[in-house]
């Protein structure tokens, strides 16, 4: 069933690669911070961005991910990715695809180039009420009440599908249809607040020799009225499901949440709830949670920002963990930030393995510097260990896995413009686990804008050394956007040898071929869809990915 579908989306892809280079330019983007579903980049309205834009992410070592810009600044942008679920790193590259025409219309500029000033006497559009010749000029227009304000709903709804066939070991197949919506609904009790939905309805098959699973189930992630949601507000509350706003890090919780305003961009927040279960959502009765949070930024540019919280969680009614976050970034002069955050757990005298005291699970910082428009430099640090908790199912491991079990890595990465068609990006990850350590590293190299049809060329040059498998490998990939459609066509090649028993000496030389397509229908409508073939190395594997999308 899929082998068709294959070819015909392949031919699709071939054909809008023959396309004539479209009246576009790319603007180069990179993710500076991530927060919930929001990924906020480092670029804005003076490079031509502007909302509802396209986006394409490029994660080391996995396909694009696309998205679209929701807000923009002068200098920075929001977006929205199309897998939320997919939380990218810091420093990850992307493009923004715009119109030429923006950068010559005097609505924008490049990075070199400033807005278009503001005109000096611009034009006054509110008139002076009636028989009243003695308000000033400047006087305060008064604001309109919430009961004034329209009801809007925006948002986005979705049907995906994803379905895989595996030959290896007699013939599986899994199938995966989901239809769903995100949405905001605004003043809908005229009272200026916010309703947030967003659920998923799907149906799952998996079919194999003589067995055939099928389960269908409504899956609600977000469920919430939120009042005062501008950063501003002296007051705000939410109830129902959500992500926590101050501290998404504590998770999604059934409960209420509130924080006030101190200070110019300093709040404080107390959040109450039951956690849903973390696969299905189904249900907040087995764990609860009190957290305070607190944020502090000294100004409104918020480039420094510091934060703390105390987290405390009860399991079937019994006391379960108790966890302190701090978190802060620092954002300087000369292209240079700063991020970090520490998960630091304290144990009490009634834990299953661990003893008292205090102790850290899990720590993570990142220093990026931008040397240049030609030069950047990234350093990160991320270590983890398990907590000796019941949420989440951590209670299902063994004792010895929390007391000796961890992961530290510290990647090194920088990218240089070596011209402005050739891109080099080089990472380095050495790493170490509780068995064994490790370099990974990658080599990319980057040539816009120089094959035919407006073609990009990717080659990656890839070492893997893991904790079951080393060995080295490359990545060949094509990109080609146009003003309405963005393809990508990759293949890969590694070698591998096995290091851990019963595969121990043993090699394999997996492959894969894909092909990626984004194709906008309309201003609201966009589809996407993804061919994945996996062959060589004993797997051989087909999977295709539909998603068609409509925004609102």
């Amino acid at each position: 069933m899929l082998r068709p579908i294959a070819s015909l989306l392949l031919l699709t892809t071939l054909a809008l690669a023959q396309e004539p280079k479209g009246d576009t330019v790319k603007v180069a983007v990179k993710v500076k911070s991530v927060s919930g579903q929001n990924v906020y980049l480092d670029t804005g309205r003076a490079a031509g961005l502007r909302a509802g834009d396209r986006l394409v992410l490029r994660p080391a070592g996995r396909h694009e991910v696309f998205g679209y810009v929701r807000e923009v600044s002068r200098k920075h942008a929001r977006a929205i990715l199309d897998e939320p679920e997919f939380v990218p790193a810091l420093d990850t590259p992307g493009e923004v695809v715009i119109p030429k025409s923006r950068l010559t219309d005097g609505s924008g500029g490049t990075p070199d180039q400033p807005e278009r000033p503001v005109p000096e006497h611009p034009p006054w559009p509110t008139e002076l009420p009636e028989g009243r010749t003695d308000v000033p000029l400047l006087a305060p227009v008064a604001s309109r009440r919430p009961s004034d304000r329209p009801f809007s709903v925006h948002g986005r709804a979705w049907l995906g599908l994803d379905a895989s066939e595996t030959g290896i070991g007699g013939t599986s197949r899994f199938y995966y249809g989901h239809a769903g919506t995100d949405m905001e609904l605004s003043n809908p009790f005229e009272e200026g607040g916010e309703v947030r939905f967003r659920g998923d309805l799907y149906h799952r098959r998996f079919e194999a020799t003589g067995v055939t699973e099928d389960e269908t189930r409504l899956r609600v992630d977000r469920l919430s009225y939120r009042y005062g949601h501008a950063d501003d507000a002296p007051w705000r509350f939410q109830v129902g499901r959500f992500l926590q706003s101050l501290a998404p890090e504590f998770g999604v919780v059934d409960g209420a949440e509130t924080d006030v305003r101190l200070g110019v961009e300093s709040r404080l927040g107390l959040v109450f709830g039951g956690f849903p279960d973390p696969e299905s959502l189904s249900r907040s009765l087995d764990d609860q949670q009190l957290s305070v949070f607190y944020r502090w930024s000294p100004n409104e540019d918020r480039d420094l920002e510091l934060a703390g919280g105390y987290q405390h969680t009860w399991h079937d009614g019994a006391p379960d963990r108790d966890l302190v976050l701090l978190r802060g970034f620092w954002r300087g002069e000369g292209g240079v930030s700063v991020h970090g955050a520490a998960y630091i757990d304290i144990y009490g005298s009634n834990e299953r393995v661990e003893s008292s005291g205090v102790s850290p699970t899990e720590l993570q910082a990142s220093f990026n510097w931008t040397i240049d428009r030609s030069n950047g430099l990234s350093a990160y640090l991320d270590w983890f260990r398990y907590p000796d908790i019941y949420l989440y199912g951590y209670d299902q491991l063994a004792p010895e896995r929390i007391l000796d079990d961890y992961v530290f890595r510290w990647p090194l990465s920088s990218w240089h413009l070596l011209t402005d068609e050739l891109r080099l990006d080089l990472r380095a990850v050495p790493w170490k686990d509780q068995d064994r350590d490790g370099l990974d590293l990658e080599v990319r190299t980057t040539v816009r804008d120089w094959l035919p049809a407006d073609l990009d060329l990717d080659v990656t040059v890839f070492r893997t050394a893991g904790s079951y498998q080393d060995g080295w490998g490359y990545r060949v990939e094509l990109h080609h956007y146009g003003p309405s459609h963005g393809l990508d066509i990759g293949y890969e090649w590694a070698d591998y040898e096995f290091a851990s028993t019963p595969l121990s000496g043993s090699s394999s030389d997996p492959q894969g071929l894909w092909a990626n397509l984004r194709m906008d229908l309309s201003d609201f409508w966009d589809l996407s869809a993804r061919l994945d073939h996996r062959f060589g190395g004993n797997q051989d594997s087909l999977s295709l990915n539909l998603y068609l999308q409509y925004r609102f």
